[in-house]
């Protein structure tokens, strides 16, 4: 499977996001080629000419053959990108809970009630290591 079609699913998947795009997507799934290599001890790389992600092995008749993403190992990369996509929104919200100092405000019968954030963001953590567990299974 293409790389550039791995990020489309990724970011479809999300809901268009505008908060990253199909390229920013690709751009992680090649870096993080190493990291998937070291969870399932694979050998992977990014190929220089068409920016795939895949590995060469010779057979028994000393020909190449190319080995592309199963998948299981698609699906891996999709988790991966889940856990790193919850930690940047995590950083964002908490890097922003800091400053939200009015919590309440009530003038002429009209009542604002700010909320916490840092009380709404309590279930992200849990969905980020439910996505990590769920990906070393």
């Amino acid at each position: 499977m293409k790389v550039v079609d791995i990020a489309d699913e990724i970011y479809r998947g999300m809901g268009s996001s505008t908060e990253t795009s199909v390229a920013a997507i690709s751009y992680w799934l090649r870096s993080s080629i190493g990291a998937m290599n070291n969870h399932l001890n694979s050998v992977f790389k990014v190929d220089d000419t068409t920016l795939e992600i895949n590995y060469t092995e010779k057979n028994d008749d000393g020909e190449e053959v190319v080995y592309t993403l199963n998948p299981e190992e698609v699906a891996i990369l999709k988790q991966m990108y889940t856990v790193y996509d919850y930690d940047n929104r995590l950083r964002t919200i908490l890097g922003a809970a800091s400053y939200d100092s009015v919590v309440e405000i009530s003038d002429g019968g009209t009542r604002i009630k700010k909320v916490n954030k840092a009380k709404s963001v309590k279930p992200c953590p849990l969905q980020k290591n439910k996505n990590k567990i769920s990906s070393i299974n």
